[in-house]
C-alpha cells in the first residue's frame, strides 16, 4: 500500500527555528510566487485560542521570516522533498475572533525601507537599464540577477519614487519583467521565456476547479507613437502593426530605436493577458511563476499558456493555485508599417 502525501512547513523567525511550536497552531499557509510586478509574498494564519500571538508571541513589522514547504511521498514513496520558498520580512498583522486567530503576512522586499519606502528624486542621464538597476540594488545591500539585452537610455527622472516602484514601472514600460525573490532583484525577457518547452501537461480531470476568460477589451493590433526630431525638431510618428485596434501612445521618447521599444511593450503587455485562466490543481513543484504549461481536455481551450502567479496552500491538504495566460503572437519592432513626419 501507497504511504499516504505529508505536507509540511519548516518556519524561521528572525534566525530561530519555529517550525515545532508552529505545528501545534498552524491553521493555513500560503506561499505567492509571482513571474513580475510584485515581490513574493508568504501569508500564515494560526489558531489562537490561548491568545499568545497577540500577546508575548506578537511579531513586529520589519522582523524576518524564513519557510520552506516540505512534502513526503508526494511523488513515490519514501521521497521527502523541501521546496525554500526564501526570505521574508514581516509587513503585516491581523487578529480576528471568535475564533481567534492570528495572521502574519510577510514579503520578499529588503530590510531597508530606502528601496521600497523613502521616496528619492534623481535624474538619469545615458545609461542603462542594468546600470539603473545595479545602483539601485547596491543602494538596497541586495544583489540583482539581469538576464535581458542592453537598454540604452539617454535620460530618465525617478521623481518622488522609491526606488521598488521606480524599477518595477521602468521595467515594464520596455517590456522587461521584474520580480524580487530571495533578497535578489530579478530582471528578465518574458517574450524569452514564452518559447519555453511546457514543464508539465495538465487535464482538465487534473483540476479541482478551473474558470477562463477571454476578452479584447484592452486589447490592441498595433500602436502609434511620436517622437521629436532632435535635430529638425519635426514631429515623427511611427506606426507599428495595423488594424482597427491602434493605441496611441502618449508616452515622450528620444529616438525611433525608443518608439519601437516602448511602442511594441505597451502593446504586448495589454495583450498578453487577453485569454487567461485560473485553476487550481495538487501540488506540483515543476510549476513555478515564468515557466510554461500545457493545457489539455478543454477542446478548444486547449493550448501552451505561461505562469504569471503560483499560490502555494497548505490547508486541508496542499494545493497550487495558478493564474495562466495563453501566450499571444507579440507585435515585434518588425511590424512597422508606417514612419512619417508630421508638418
Amino acid at each position: 500500500m501507497a504511504e499516504p502525501r505529508k505536507s509540511s512547513v519548516d518556519v524561521s523567525y528572525n534566525g530561530l527555528n519555529i517550525s515545532t511550536t508552529l505545528e501545534s497552531y498552524l491553521k493555513s499557509f500560503s506561499y505567492t510566487d509571482p513571474a513580475s510586478g510584485e515581490s513574493d509574498s508568504i501569508s500564515i494564519k494560526v489558531h489562537d485560542k490561548e491568545k499568545k500571538w497577540i500577546n508575548n508571541w506578537l511579531p513586529s513589522k520589519g522582523d524576518q521570516l524564513s519557510a520552506s514547504i516540505i512534502t513526503e511521498n508526494w511523488n513515490k514513496d519514501g521521497e521527502i522533498r523541501k521546496f525554500d520558498c526564501g526570505s521574508f520580512t514581516i509587513d503585516e498583522l491581523g487578529a480576528a475572533g471568535r475564533p481567534m486567530e492570528a495572521t502574519i503576512g510577510a514579503v520578499s522586499v529588503p530590510v531597508s525601507e530606502g528601496f521600497s519606502v523613502t521616496e528619492k528624486t534623481t535624474t538619469w542621464e545615458e545609461v542603462t537599464i542594468e546600470t539603473i538597476a545595479s545602483d539601485i540594488a547596491v543602494r538596497a545591500g541586495i544583489s540583482l540577477y539581469y538576464e535581458a539585452s542592453t537598454i540604452k537610455i539617454s535620460s530618465i527622472e525617478q521623481s518622488n519614487e522609491n526606488d521598488c516602484s521606480f524599477l518595477y514601472k521602468l521595467c515594464s514600460k520596455y517590456g522587461l519583467a521584474m520580480k524580487v525573490y530571495k533578497s535578489r532583484i530579478i530582471i528578465f525577457e518574458e517574450s524569452v521565456y514564452e518559447k519555453k518547452s511546457a514543464v508539465v501537461t495538465i487535464d482538465e480531470a487534473d483540476m479541482k476547479s478551473w474558470n477562463y476568460s477571454d476578452s479584447m477589451v484592452g486589447t490592441y493590433t498595433g500602436v502609434n507613437i511620436t517622437y521629436t526630431d532632435p535635430y529638425s525638431g519635426d514631429d515623427i510618428s511611427v506606426v507599428l502593426g495595423s488594424g482597427n485596434r491602434i493605441y496611441n501612445s502618449n508616452t515622450m521618447v528620444d529616438n525611433y530605436e525608443e518608439a519601437e521599444l516602448i511602442g511594441t511593450a505597451a502593446v504586448n503587455n495589454a495583450n498578453k493577458s487577453a485569454v487567461s485562466m485560473k485553476i487550481v490543481i495538487a501540488a506540483n513543484k515543476a510549476i513555478s511563476s515564468s515557466t510554461n504549461v500545457n493545457i489539455t481536455g478543454l477542446g478548444k481551450l486547449n493550448g501552451k499558456y505561461a505562469v504569471d502567479k503560483v499560490t502555494h496552500n497548505l490547508s486541508n491538504g496542499y494545493t497550487m493555485t495558478l493564474q495562466i495566460r495563453k501566450i499571444q503572437s507579440r507585435l515585434s519592432a518588425n511590424a512597422m508599417t508606417q514612419s512619417s513626419v508630421q508638418k
